[in-house]
């Protein structure tokens, strides 16, 4: 885990992307902010923003990461639409969780470390709202303003 400042490190990371939606040949550009507070009894805070300009769409997600071990955490995800929890696992290259809440929301996130420090990311979620949605792209840590 010490080897991940996404997430561990208080801090804030910008990223960007391609959106896919089900049934879509068109990706749609994304941009992400995510803001994390720094680790408080075995808990990550962070908010996550996702504006797809094109869209005119600006949704704003809340995680909460609880350390199970040094590899495994319990995660929760809540926004206007749901409220929900999975499980997460912390690799050396790698950081992948997965909801399987069915008939709110099922899939996984993979951030993968890059050896300039940032991450590609991959998510592939179906929900009974958006139906399935995939997300791919970079994140990277900026500073704290």
């Amino acid at each position: 885990m010490a080897q991940h400042q996404f997430l561990f490190t208080e801090g804030n990371w910008l990223g960007q992307g391609e959106l896919q939606l089900a049934g879509s040949k068109e990706t749609l550009p994304v941009f992400i902010r995510w803001e994390i507070e720094p680790i408080r009894e075995n808990a990550v805070l962070c908010k996550q923003t996702v504006e797809v300009p094109s869209a005119q769409h600006k949704g704003v997600n809340y995680y909460t990461l609880t350390l199970q071990t040094t590899s495994t955490f319990e995660i929760s995800l809540k926004n206007e639409f749901i409220s929900t929890k999975g499980h997460g696992l912390i690799k050396e290259n790698s950081i992948t969780w997965n909801f399987q809440d069915e008939g709110t929301l099922e899939g996984e996130e993979v951030f993968t470390l890059q050896n300039n420090g940032e991450y590609h990311f991959n998510a592939e979620f179906f929900s009974a709202v958006q139906q399935e949605t995939r997300i791919s792209g970079r994140i990277w840590k900026t500073s704290n303003v």
